[in-house]
């Protein structure tokens, strides 16, 4: 996406509602969670600014793959996690400390270049997933016997047990999903059940392995 250079609109100027500066990065942003970011390339100072002149609001782009990650056009997944900036801290040479808290998902229509080398896209919004968590009373279980199991952590886990269900599976997605493709499929589900499940699933996997006797790794 973006092989061509457009001029991005002054400070102040009317910017669409399906306008979005993309910061490429191999991560994803889910529902519920908050970025912190170090800002330092020139390119990416200038769509800092330009995000701060509009609505604040940054596409956080997943990069498709680690290759080429550094090029301008570098392939990225169309779905993304849109972060509204929280707070900037600015430093004396140009960096800045972000931080981004996540405030919908879109779907990249088109991207192309700015003159001042960030990529400004066309996106549409997706409606937020919500409704019941079917998982929800085996998540709760879970952290009923992690709250057991661990003093330290007890009263986190007590206190996330009794979030909403849609909050809970959010906090527990970030934990349990740790690659980039698990978490593509979570932000891009439509399904609060696929969702529940694919978390469900990776914890699942990962109480078996902290269960597994010792020598059958």
């Amino acid at each position: 996406m973006g092989n061509g250079a457009i001029s991005a609109p002054a400070p102040g100027e009317l910017m669409s509602s399906r306008t979005l500066p993309l910061f490429p990065l191999p991560l994803v942003l889910l529902p519920g969670q908050s970025l912190p970011l170090h800002v330092f390339e020139p390119r990416y100072r200038a769509m800092l600014a330009w995000a701060q002149a509009n609505d604040g609001h940054i596409g956080m782009a997943t990069l498709a793959s680690t290759k080429g990650a550094n090029e301008v056009n570098a392939d990225i997944h169309p779905v993304l996690g849109v972060g509204r900036i929280l707070g900037v801290q600015p430093h004396d040479d140009g960096r800045s400390n972000i931080l981004l808290r996540y405030a919908g998902r879109a779907r990249v229509l088109s991207d192309a270049l700015t003159d001042d080398g960030f990529r400004l896209a066309e996106v549409e919004d997706l409606p937020e997933v919500s409704g019941p968590v079917p998982q929800a009373p085996w998540l709760r279980a879970l952290l009923a016997q992690l709250a057991a199991g661990s003093a330290t952590a007890r009263t986190s886990f007590a206190k996330l047990a009794q979030r909403e269900d849609e909050e809970m599976l959010h906090v527990l997605a970030d934990l349990a999903l740790v690659t980039p493709s698990d978490r593509l499929k979570f932000l891009g589900s439509d399904s609060q059940t696929v969702r529940g499940e694919l978390v469900q699933r990776r914890l699942a996997e990962r109480a078996a392995a902290t269960l597994q006797p010792a020598g059958e790794a």
